[in-house]
């Protein structure tokens, strides 16, 4: 954020000075701007590139709102009963979407604090993700139990289906909102039709080897990268995933931790030349 200046680290096994804290960099100086300090261990953290504010959650149910700038609090708040497992700004970053284990998805005016709006389904169990559609109209939610859910917003109404045999890890909505992508313990990727309101599994999946624990969309939309034990892979997001057709394209490499001295994501490995076929 802040123009590409700012770089937010943050560990649940890192303590620092008797207290877990996320750290605020300054990656033109290459020099720690701010401990941004909490009372338990930071589980999820949240970025408005637009408005320079940063958000931890911590194991406690805290939620804090910083500034990217020069790290200041601006924002506390008691937001769950429990870990906080998932932050996001909305796109315009005026509200704060969590989840936690506490089985309540809230969305808070990140200015003030105060619920907008709140949701609290306890057969859904813990809540490891919560992901805003596109036109923010729905979010997805990633459960403990393997259940998917879908909030349509303006019925103030949770769709659900069982997803995965283990935990849904993470979401990832396409670009034009119709399709949702859900990671599992269970070592698969699957794709979800949204149509009408719905949740229909368009009966294509990556199997991994392995708990996939992290999933993302290139910058064009067109490829889906999921990384599962140290592997990243990218797959061709192609219109026949609509109609239920086989995966193909499915490319996999085996990313380095480092290269050329500077550590790779998910979105550096997107860009590497991954050429082996995967094979599952």
């Amino acid at each position: 954020c802040c123009g590409g200046t700012r770089l937010l680290t943050a560990s649940d096994t890192t303590v620092i000075a008797e207290r877990d804290a996320a750290v605020l960099w300054n990656t033109d100086a290459g020099l720690k701007v701010s401990e941004l300090g909490h009372e338990s261990v930071i589980v999820s953290t949240a970025v408005d590139s637009a408005s320079g504010r940063v958000a931890t959650g911590d194991f406690s149910g805290t939620v804090k709102v910083w500034s990217a700038e020069e790290g200041r609090l601006l924002q506390q708040v008691q937001a769950h009963v429990g870990t906080v497992r998932s932050l996001q700004f909305s796109g315009n970053g005026a509200h704060l979407l969590s989840a936690g284990d506490d089985s309540a998805v809230t969305i808070w005016d990140a200015g003030s604090g105060a619920v907008i709006k709140q949701v609290r389904e306890p057969g859904l169990g813990r809540l490891y993700r919560a992901r805003y559609s596109p036109d923010e109209r729905r979010i997805a939610i990633a459960t403990q139990s393997g259940i998917v859910g879908l909030w349509l917003l303006d019925e103030n109404r949770i769709l659900s289906v069982k997803g995965h045999q283990d935990a849904v890890t993470e979401l990832r909505f396409s670009g034009d909102g119709r399709m949702l992508f859900s990671a599992g313990a269970d070592g698969t990727v699957k794709a979800w039709d949204l149509a009408a309101d719905a949740i229909r599994e368009l009966g294509v999946q990556l199997a991994l080897n392995g708990s996939v624990t992290a999933l993302d969309l290139d910058a064009d939309g067109a490829a889906l990268i999921a990384s599962a034990w140290g592997q990243v892979h990218r797959v061709s997001v192609a219109p026949e995933w609509r109609t239920g057709a086989e995966l193909s394209r499915i490319l996999s490499c085996n990313v380095p931790w480092r290269l050329n001295s500077k550590s790779v994501g998910l979105e550096a490995a997107a860009r590497l030349d991954c050429r082996r076929p995967h094979s599952s």
